[in-house]
């Protein structure tokens, strides 16, 4: 397991998982799930997706391994 340090949006936090992709999948469907109750019937996932992709997610480094 390792530790990613995610900035998103000029906020940065850490996130575990096995992989980067893994780490940007749980970011990306939090932000996601956050859209879909937001706007309803209004929300495109594909737009959303793009978005995030685009203007949100600034950068996903690893921190190092996790070791306990």
């Amino acid at each position: 397991m390792n530790i990613y340090l995610i900035t998103e949006d000029g906020e940065k936090y850490c996130v575990k998982g096995k992989t980067m992709k893994e780490v940007i999948d749980v970011c990306l469907n939090s932000y996601l799930k956050e859209m879909k109750d937001h706007y309803k019937e209004a929300y495109n996932e594909s737009h959303e997706s793009e978005y995030y992709y685009d203007k949100i997610l600034e950068s996903c480094s690893l921190v190092g391994r996790l070791v306990n």
